[in-house]
């Protein structure tokens, strides 16, 4: 599916549909509901763009799911198929199967704890959260990849011993973030500063 135009609230993928492509429903602003053929296999980036969908069932056929498919959009409800073998989900996250890594924090709070047992918190997974202003690591954490990109609100974040990889542009345009306090010894972490606007005033090695 390319691209829709529908007016309508709610809407249905037809069966064979294969792919949604980015921005397939960008234009339909009045849609609060969407129901997806359970023989989709990929959703693509801001396919669901200034709707009004608040929940969404991904089926167990979906295979690829582009982390910003809802972009800044904040969701009620993200429901994975249990038989699907590629994601699952909770109340604020979407996972791979096992877990181990964040897809997508998809709700817009002030303050978040990535859970523990948590190893990977992947590209796009907070992108663009301008709400949020706390984040709590996990001890379970190894690697932080570009993942924090226009959090505006946040200011400080610490980064736990058990951290081994930041990507370059992991705090791109998080352009209040004056203090990155990371718990280890200096250059421990190789690419400093990690995209923050602030440069290496903001980072602090704690050991």
């Amino acid at each position: 599916l390319v691209f829709s135009i529908s007016k309508e609230k709610s809407f249905t993928v037809r069966q064979g549909t294969k792919k949604i492509e980015i921005n397939a429903f960008a234009r339909c602003t009045n849609m609060e509901s969407i129901t997806l053929n359970d023989d989709l296999e990929e959703i693509g980036r801001e396919a669901f763009n200034n709707t009004k969908i608040k929940e969404i069932y991904i089926p167990a056929s979906v295979t690829y799911l582009h982390p910003i498919f809802i972009y800044g959009n904040s969701m009620d409800k993200i429901e994975i198929d249990p038989q699907n073998q590629n994601y699952t989900s909770d109340d604020k996250f979407i996972y791979n199967k096992n877990k181990t890594k964040i897809v997508r924090y998809y709700k817009n709070d002030s303050s978040v704890v990535i859970p523990d047992g948590v190893e990977i918190v992947d590209t796009y997974s907070f992108h663009n959260k301008p709400n949020l202003n706390q984040i709590t690591i996990s001890s379970t954490v190894k690697e932080l990849n570009q993942c924090f990109q226009y959090c505006t609100a946040l200011t400080s974040i610490t980064i736990p011993s058990n951290v081994e990889k930041i990507s370059s542009g992991c705090f791109y345009n998080c352009k209040n973030l004056a203090q990155i306090n990371v718990d280890n010894t200096q250059n421990s972490i190789t690419g400093a500063p990690w995209g923050c606007p602030y440069g290496m005033r903001a980072v602090n090695w704690l050991k």
